[in-house]
């Protein structure tokens, strides 16, 4: 579980190894060690040197008694996003049905229970849900300094939940451990619902596992003068005076195979609703809308405004009621909601959806509006929410002609950005239809955008838009960033100070260009002086029976110029590890992130771990961006390509 010394001093290693030989048996078998890495161990390379452990990021898996148990060690002191997180997932599936049973340790729990501690979220949302649907069964957590087993459990924000976990005895996950077996003792003052037992003192687990069941148990360690050894003819046998933790619900945790789940049905087609003037306000519950059973979190009704202050409205637009989704932790980053309805059509040649949404906030959370004629197996996008965060509700207006005639499913998509500060809703919603031709006016929005932005004073960044010749005007904004970037644009070329179509430049980055014409049009961001967490969107005014005018929803990158003096990164092109060299003084509260071409962050990393390199295998082939804070507070940008 790591933290094997306090500040891995030569010393302290030589402590702990000359300890460890108390291990040897009097037949000179040695406990062996599956190391993790804790935040006492200063890098992965005292793990790597002194443990040999299979990999240079200190994470892997290791299988036991043939294909009996295959065990994950994961690292919490490194990015838990990204490469890490792509390997677990792909592991996970790979081994999912080779293996009788999984496990996994990591030194920070998700879900201290020590008040003082702070929460893991990161390893949370990046690894529950994994941890759930490949039925890791088994979780050891450390750090913490205290006692705790859990009840099986998965992740749910649902009725009875607690921190984002409720009890399933059936399918569920037991997670134990908090470490200590000889540190400063905390106390276990941050009990949940689903906790089994919990107590603080030193400890060890002792863990049992064949093929029908895992069986854990607590060691106290520290209180007995002497204790027996294990008997190679009964390796279960307890030796004599081990003291074995027999709290209120007993001292061994036994986790059987879990039933194989019944297939889960993401969308019922039963119940369709006549789309014939059909309209939908939530003023008496969900109506003919439905929660999907394949996503992460559920929309929530609501009347009397979001708890967040600074994002989501504050009532409905047509009464009181409306629905939205909660971007509150545990329910950020990257969380699916999907609410859908089955709406007949048949007898209808035309139909127009009207709706009123509502965004206002910074984390770049996500909505469109889809539609499925085969049963929910695969959608295709009619609407796509703007990014531009707004106090107040806006209209949408979205053609259904091309499913007259039959059932469709309708479902609004939403994911949630990267903070609370996320919240979308939806409300007023209305179908007009007609048996004789014609239907769908109103204007829609087509944006793209691209996020997470930062330059240091001089540098451009461009972008390239299509504007399509049906268009009635585009808007092109910046905001969320502090510094000064100004906004130009130009049809056709990139602009420049000199040269552009037209341009924003107050003293601040949020910035905004109304214009009208088609073609191709040059977004250019100026960083007039250093700037960060920038946004820049831009949306088309487009009839709403018109096809989207962008092939995805982010803005294309088609160049930059960067400041590279005194920061080099090499292999270049690379494919498995990134070397990185400054000449100036880094600032290490500041991370370093690696960005994909369209802004968006694919790796992050505290800038102490650049020393040893970044795992850059688990990124797809392509252009990216380093990014890291000199000491001065200067954004400084390397660009390499991944082959």
């Amino acid at each position: 579980g790591g933290d094997m010394t306090d500040n891995g001093s030569n010393s302290q290693w030589d402590g702990w190894f000359d300890d460890w030989q108390y291990t040897i048996g009097s037949d000179g078998r040695m406990i062996p060690i599956v190391a993790a890495r804790g935040n006492h161990e200063g890098s992965n390379s005292d793990l790597v040197n002194l443990f040999d452990v299979p990999s240079s990021s200190v994470y892997y898996a290791i299988t036991f008694g043939g294909s009996l148990v295959r065990t994950y060690t994961l690292n919490t002191e490194i990015s838990i996003s990204g490469s890490q997180t792509s390997w677990l997932s792909s592991d996970l599936q790979n081994n999912n049905s080779s293996v009788t049973w999984k496990m996994a340790q990591y030194h920070k729990p998700m879900r201290p229970h020590v008040g003082s501690k702070s929460e893991g979220n990161n390893q949370y949302n990046n690894w529950a849900n994994l941890f759930y649907n490949y039925g890791v069964k088994l979780v050891v957590e450390c750090d913490a300094h205290t006692v705790k087993s859990t009840w099986p459990i998965r992740p749910s924000t649902g009725s009875g939940s607690d921190e984002g976990f409720v009890r399933d005895d059936a399918n569920g996950t037991v997670y134990v451990g908090e470490g200590c077996w000889g540190a400063p003792l905390r106390s276990n003052n941050d009990g949940k619902n689903w906790t089994r037992n919990s107590g603080s003192f030193n400890q060890i687990k002792w863990i049992f596992v064949d093929q029908n069941s895992i069986e854990t148990r607590t060691l106290r360690t520290d209180n007995a003068s002497s204790v027996g050894t294990v008997n190679d003819n009964n390796i279960f046998q307890a030796p004599s005076n081990l003291d074995i933790w027999n709290p209120s619900n007993g001292s061994v945790i036994t986790i059987g195979q879990s039933a194989p789940p019944p297939p889960v049905e993401c969308y019922s087609t039963s119940g369709a609703v006549s789309g014939n003037n059909y309209s939908e306000s939530f003023e008496s519950g969900l109506g003919a809308w439905k929660q999907s059973s394949c996503d992460d979190i559920d929309w929530t009704r609501d009347a009397s405004g979001t708890p967040s202050s600074g994002t989501g409205p504050t009532s409905g637009s047509a009464g009181s009621w409306y629905m939205y989704m909660e971007s509150s932790a545990p329910n950020y980053p990257s969380k699916d909601a999907n609410l859908y309805a089955t709406v007949d059509l048949s007898g209808e040649s035309s139909a127009t959806l009207e709706f009123d949404y509502h965004y206002q906030g910074s984390s770049a959370s996500t909505m469109v509006l889809q539609a499925s004629t085969n049963g929910g197996s695969s959608f295709s996008t009619l609407w796509t929410m703007p990014t531009s965060s707004n106090s107040s509700w806006r209209s949408a207006s979205v053609s259904l002609d091309s499913y007259a005639g039959g059932d469709v499913i309708l479902q609004f998509a939403a994911t949630t950005g990267a903070s609370w500060q996320g919240d979308v809703a939806i409300d007023d919603l209305s179908i007009t239809t007609s048996g004789g031709g014609g239907g769908g006016g109103g204007t829609t929005e087509d944006c793209g955008s691209a996020s997470n932005l930062s330059r240091s004073t001089g540098p451009w960044q461009y972008f390239t838009w299509t504007v399509p010749s049906n268009s009635q005007g585009t808007t092109i904004t910046t905001t969320g960033s502090n510094g000064d970037a100004d906004l130009y644009v130009r049809w056709g070329a990139n602009p420049t100070t000199s040269n552009y179509t037209a341009r924003s430049i107050s003293a601040t980055s949020n910035e905004s260009i109304s214009i009208t014409g088609s073609g191709t049009l040059n977004i250019g961001i100026y960083a007039y002086s250093t700037f960060s967490g920038l946004s820049v969107q831009a949306c088309n005014t487009v009839p709403a029976t018109a096809s989207t005018a962008q092939d995805a929803p982010e803005l294309s990158i088609s160049g930059e110029v960067v400041e590279t003096v005194g920061f080099q990164v090499f292999p270049n092109p690379a494919s498995d590890r990134l070397s990185v060299a400054t000449a100036f003084d880094l600032n290490t509260d500041a991370p370093a992130r690696v960005y994909t071409i369209t802004g968006q962050v694919a790796l992050e990393t505290e800038t102490a771990n650049l020393r040893e390199g970044i795992d850059i295998a688990g990124l797809q082939k392509g252009v990216y961006f380093i990014q890291v804070q000199d000491a001065k507070g200067q954004v400084r940008t390397q660009q390499f390509v991944k082959n």
